[in-house]
C-alpha cells in the first residue's frame, strides 16, 4: 500500500479525537519506547541485563496496546483491547519463530501478573493451558539474561519475546499523525512505506555481509553467540536456526552495492 493511498483512505475520518491519539502515541513512542528498546537491546547484547529492567520495557511494550487501542477506536474499530492482543503479532508483522502467533499475549500476561500477581484463569484459558500459571516469578536472572520458565519451556525471554515485540513497535518511521494512524490499521505486512527492512542504506557492503552470515530466527543472534540449544520449546530442545535472507533482499543489497546489478541478465 502506497503512502498517498492510505492517507486518503483515512481522509474522511481523520478527526482531531484521531489526530490527538495520533500525537499521543508518537510522543509514548519517542518518550519510553524507542529509548526502552535501545536500551534493552544494547544491554542483552552485551549480557548485563536486570529483572527490573526487562519488567519496565515489559509494561512499556504492553501499555503501547492502549495508546494503539486509542486511535483504532477513533478510526472506528471497535475491538477490545484482548481481541487485538490476540491478533498483534500478525498484524504488526512480529518477527520470529517457536513462539509464534502469541508474543505480545505473553508480554500482556507478565505485566498482568506484575499486577495481580498471577494471570487471571478465565481471562487468560488458553496462555495457562499452553505455559502453565505465569507470576513475574517465571522470569529470572541467569548470567546477565533474564530467562523465562514456564511448563516445557526455558528461554531467554527478552531476545526471544520482548526485544520483537518491541521492534515490531519501534522501527517505523512516522513522517506525521496519519501515518501513525495507518500503522494502528495494523496489516503491516502488506505496508512498504516508512518500515525498517533491515538495509543500511548508508553502507550496503555491510549489510550485503550481514545478510551472507544469517542470525537465529528465534534469538536473533548469529551462530557464536545464540545460546538456543539451551532452550527449551513445549519440550522440545531449541537450536540456531539460521534467518536466511530472500532472493528479492540478495537482488536489493546488490543493487544498492551496484547500480549496474541486474538479476535477469544472470538468467
Amino acid at each position: 500500500m502506497s503512502k498517498s493511498t492510505a492517507i486518503d483512505s483515512l481522509d474522511h475520518e481523520f478527526s482531531e479525537t484521531c489526530r490527538s491519539a495520533c500525537a499521543d502515541y508518537l510522543k509514548y513512542l519517542d518518550t519510553l519506547l524507542l529509548p526502552v528498546f535501545e536500551e534493552l537491546r544494547s544491554h542483552s547484547d552485551n549480557r548485563c541485563l536486570k529483572l527490573h529492567q526487562v519488567i519496565g520495557a515489559n509494561l512499556c511494550a504492553a501499555h503501547a496496546i492502549d495508546y494503539i487501542i486509542a486511535i483504532r477506536r477513533a478510526l472506528g474499530l471497535k475491538e477490545g483491547r484482548g481481541a487485538l492482543i490476540q491478533v498483534f503479532d500478525a498484524e504488526y508483522a512480529v518477527a520470529g519463530a517457536r513462539i509464534q502467533g502469541g508474543k505480545m499475549t505473553l508480554v500482556d500476561a507478565v505485566n498482568n501478573a506484575m499486577k495481580h500477581i498471577r494471570i487471571e484463569p478465565k481471562r487468560y484459558e488458553e496462555l495457562i493451558q499452553q505455559y502453565g500459571q505465569v507470576s513475574f516469578e517465571c522470569l529470572v536472572e541467569d548470567d546477565g539474561r533474564i530467562l523465562c520458565l514456564l511448563d516445557g519451556f526455558r528461554f531467554d525471554y527478552v531476545r526471544v519475546v520482548l526485544l520483537p515485540v518491541l521492534e515490531a513497535l519501534c522501527t517505523w518511521h512516522f513522517e506525521d499523525e496519519e501515518a501513525v494512524a495507518e500503522f494502528a490499521r495494523g496489516g503491516m505486512k502488506d505496508m512498504d512505506f516508512g518500515a525498517h527492512s533491515g538495509i543500511d542504506d548508508d553502507d550496503p557492503i555491510d549489510a550485503l555481509i550481514n545478510a551472507c552470515n544469517p542470525t537465529c530466527i528465534i534469538c536473533d543472534e548469529g551462530e557464536d553467540d545464540c545460546q538456543c540449544a539451551e532452550y527449551v520449546f513445549a519440550g522440545e530442545t531449541g537450536e540456531f536456526e539460521a534467518r536466511f535472507a530472500t532472493s528479492a533482499e540478495l537482488d536489493t543489497l546488490l543493487y544498492a552495492v551496484s547500480g549496474a546489478y541486474r538479476r535477469d541478465r544472470l538468467v
